[in-house]
């Protein structure tokens, strides 16, 4: 068991098929849905108000109760990493970012970020598309993961496998038709 134990660490991160499950239920939308989705946004949120994010006239109100109880719920994260994905406005980025050690907010909205970005007081803002790189750093797990195919699955499932793996081509796909960017975004205050 021990040496089994020990082989298992040097095949990378330790995850469990619970862990597996829960990260193929949380995958991006593909397809047309993805593609409906991001319309929608992009011609619903050119505002950039709470009202228009929440689709609710009244969401001023309601995020003054809402917000602290989402953000009561969550684990502590004071002095750690937080990944926060569909950030939209910033709803919620401003106070993670008062405890987190290090906070990464992402939206497919490049405006939205840029407003949370000025929101928070941020008046040089940098961005730059990234879709290149992370293309070639996809492409490059991508193949180590192949490479390592019957030990993943040995480790996890064959589903599993294929789940990642098929994310993994289908986000490569959307990313070389020009669907889906890759931004990297550089606030600073003056």
């Amino acid at each position: 068991m021990a040496v089994e134990d020990e082989e298992k660490k040097h095949r990378g991160p330790a995850y469990n098929r619970k862990s597996m499950s829960l990260f193929r239920s949380r995958l991006v939308v593909e397809g047309d849905e993805r593609l409906v989705q991001k319309s929608y946004w992009i011609k619903h949120c050119a505002d950039l108000t709470v009202e228009a994010m929440m689709l609710d006239s009244k969401a001023a109100d309601l995020d003054k109760e809402e917000r602290p109880e989402v953000l009561s719920m969550l684990p502590d994260h004071e002095g750690k990493s937080v990944l926060e994905l569909g950030a939209g406005i910033g709803r919620f980025t401003g106070e993670l970012a008062k405890k987190a050690g290090q906070l990464v907010a992402l939206d497919f909205i490049d405006s939205a970020i840029r407003k949370m970005l000025r929101d928070a007081g941020f008046n040089e803002v940098i961005a730059e598309d990234q879709t290149d790189q992370f293309m070639k750093v996809l492409t490059r797990e991508l193949d180590a993961v192949e490479k390592e195919k019957e030990a993943f699955i040995s480790d996890f499932s064959q589903q599993d496998y294929d789940d990642i793996v098929n994310g993994w081509k289908a986000k490569l796909v959307r990313s070389s038709s020009g669907e889906q960017r890759w931004g990297l975004f550089i606030a600073k205050k003056n």
